[in-house]
């Protein structure tokens, strides 16, 4: 099986930003002229995260969702950010997402989270989970989660899980390779994300077994080409190869 860098784009105000340890943003941009780079460089997959529908939980961006399907061509989209129920669930792959993205119903509505997984499947979920200092937290309101809430059962384990690392989120090269530990018993495979950007210590941790795919956001805005770079950098067998547009 192949193993994946994802790129992430973080929404706020309609805009993407850059995200440091999910308290400061600065703006970058227009989504669609990032959304257009990262599909001309073939990414594996983007995953966008609307801040203001998490914080607010308002329902998902249809408008915003509907523009950038249409400029992604091919590429796979993952989309988190206000899905309350399997109504919104449903209609947001109406509009084309191949997958969604889940966190605060996990800890806020476990019914609602269950009626999800029944409605849209297993495969078609990614569960996000946030740890600051190693203790889980909830995204929405930054409280802290026991840590027997890690406990998925195995009837509703989404596709992957999805591990930010909110402390060295836009850092360089800090991502806490002790997160991973936490989830060794979990049935889904994991989705490593915040601080990535070391060669040495992506390549440690897309070697590691229960690990599908890393996703980067901040640093790949950083120079032109830098998700080829990256990729040409692992030289890894288990990535698809990198591609430069002519």
């Amino acid at each position: 099986m192949k193993k994946r860098i994802i790129a992430g784009l973080t929404i706020k105000d309609n805009l993407v930003v850059q995200s440091i340890s999910y308290e400061k943003y600065l703006p970058l941009g227009k989504l669609e002229y990032f959304v257009k780079n990262l599909n001309r460089w073939c990414v594996d997959e983007i995953l966008i995260r609307d801040i203001d529908a998490y914080k607010s939980n308002k329902a998902p961006n249809f408008q915003i969702i509907e523009t950038i399907k249409k400029l992604s061509y091919n590429t796979p989209l993952i989309y988190g950010g206000g899905i309350l129920n399997s109504r919104f669930a449903d209609k947001l792959f109406d509009y084309g997402v191949d997958r969604i993205l889940l966190e605060s119903i996990f800890f806020e509505n476990k019914k609602e989270y269950e009626s999800i997984i029944n409605s849209v499947g297993a495969q078609s979920v990614v569960l996000s989970l946030s740890l600051n200092n190693g203790k889980l937290v909830n995204y929405n309101n930054k409280k802290n989660v026991k840590n027997s809430n890690i406990f998925i059962d195995h009837d509703f384990s989404p596709s992957e899980v999805l591990i930010n690392d909110v402390k060295n989120d836009g850092s360089y090269g800090k991502f806490d390779e002790k997160n991973i530990n936490i989830f060794k018993n979990i049935k889904a495979k994991l989705i490593c994300h915040g601080g990535l950007t070391n060669i040495k210590t992506i390549k440690k941790i897309l070697n590691k077994k229960n690990v599908s795919a890393i996703c980067i956001s901040n640093f790949l805005n950083f120079k032109e080409h830098q998700y080829q770079h990256i990729k040409k950098n692992l030289n890894l067998n288990s990535l698809r190869k990198e591609i430069y547009e002519n």
